[in-house]
This record gives structure tokens, sequence and C-alpha cells, in this order.
């Protein structure tokens, strides 16, 4: 339902998790793992 000429990247995303080539699983844990850094630098040491 994403058209492909509009969105051509979301859709061809859409497909590869559609197909089961790609499960998020990476992209989740990397953007985890920024947002736990950026907040362990901005607790108070000590």
């Amino acid at each position: 339902m994403i058209p492909e000429d509009v969105f051509p990247y979301l859709n061809k995303m859409a497909r590869a998790v559609i197909s089961g080539e790609h499960n998020g699983i990476h992209d989740f844990e990397f953007g985890l793992d920024l947002i736990l850094e950026g907040l362990e630098k901005r607790l108070p040491i000590g």
C-alpha cells in the first residue's frame, strides 16, 4: 500500500519486513544503545 514511486525507500523496507529479510532487531538495539549512552552521559558522576 506504500506507493513505490512516492516512497521508494519505505516501500523497499516494508517489502523486506514482510518477506522476513529484515526484522528490525539490529536497528532497535542500535537506537536503544544511542539513547542509553546519551542518558548515561547526563548522569552525575559519583
